[in-house]
């Protein structure tokens, strides 16, 4: 892997600052109710919980701020991928992040960065914010923005030696990523690369997230993005993790199979209302006993907490089991 020192440069990717400050303010709030609940005399595990929390979402702060550093340039995490004069396509380049750092890369290379400006958690999406950033980083005479979906890419077959994705093809669900699996196999030429840059379920995304991370498009496990992968036609070079991320690098083999089949999830999920509703009842339990009234509703919502966690932990422990288990395959 190389080094992940790259060139600072003004850009604006979008994110808005909870991304990475998000944490500071549940972190806040769960200190300051584990200090009043503790200082008026009230059970002392309610307090202990919410210190606990606190920490985590302390720890889920320098995750997001040192770590995935979702708002500042990377570097390419593989050095093998797409040497000298390639043409690479940037899936979902959003405001051009990955389209930068594959051409300060490569700088042989032209990139073309597909993406259909659609994504609402990117202020001010659009080509207009991505030309900028390329203007900004030196790279706008080798890149080039085109408007598209990648679950149908608008370019003829073997159009490209390499193919891009950092953080964009996870979002989709499980059927539209064999759909842009298929279409990156399509574009490119014989022996092309793909290198996928994923938020999977691991010890970083669930520090930073916990259990919100299954309720999200159902990030898929290292292991099924192999099984997608290979379900496309493409064979694995190499894989590692890089600021909080998984990453992987194959080579297109054969033609992808063609399948529209969704898969189901295999991973437990928490409820959206079992979420809401242990948060009211938190928030609520505290806020009574804040004001002198006796709150039986700390009992609830202890347990409400406590569920939640456990839920949390189940994850974390399901995530292990698999780990264990794809280590025991590869070892046989």
């Amino acid at each position: 892997m190389i080094d992940d020192a790259a060139p600072r440069v003004e850009m604006n990717f979008g994110y808005h600052w909870a991304w990475t400050y998000g944490h500071l303010v549940p972190m806040a709030i769960l200190a300051i109710a584990a200090t009043a609940v503790i200082a008026s005399g009230g059970p002392v595990w309610v307090g202990a919980i919410a210190a606990a929390l606190a920490v985590w979402a302390a720890a889920g702060f320098v995750v997001m701020r040192f770590v995935v550093r979702m708002d500042e340039l990377g570097a390419l995490p593989s050095s093998r991928f797409a040497p000298g004069q390639a043409r690479i396509l940037d899936l979902g380049c959003g405001a051009g992040r990955t389209s930068v750092m594959v051409a300060q890369a490569r700088p042989e290379a032209r990139v073309v960065a597909l993406d259909n400006f659609s994504a609402d958690y990117i202020d001010g999406h659009g080509e207009a914010n991505t030309r900028a950033n390329l203007l900004a980083a030196g790279v706008d005479d080798r890149v080039e923005i085109q408007p598209g979906d990648m679950r149908s890419i608008p370019f003829p077959d073997a159009s490209f030696d390499a193919v891009v994705s950092s953080a964009a093809i996870d979002h989709l669900e499980r059927a539209h990523i064999r759909e842009a699996l298929a279409e990156a196999n399509r574009v490119l030429r014989p022996d092309g690369q793909i290198l996928l840059w994923l938020i999977v379920p691991n010890l970083w995304t669930f520090v930073a997230f916990g259990p919100l991370l299954s309720m999200h498009a159902d990030f898929a496990t290292r292991g099924d993005w192999r099984t997608m992968l290979d379900e496309a036609g493409f064979r694995i070079d190499a894989e590692g993790t890089a600021r909080g991320l998984a990453w992987i690098q194959a080579r297109r083999a054969t033609v992808a199979a063609t399948t529209n089949e969704a898969e189901p999830s295999r991973r437990p999920t928490i409820p959206r209302h079992a979420i809401a509703i242990a948060g009211i009842l938190i928030v609520g339990g505290i806020a009574l006993r804040l004001l002198g009234f006796d709150a039986p509703g700390l009992w609830a919502a202890g347990s409400g907490l406590v569920a939640f966690h456990l839920a949390a932990a189940l994850l974390g422990v399901g995530a292990l089991r698999s780990w264990l288990q794809r280590r025991r395959g590869r070892s046989t």
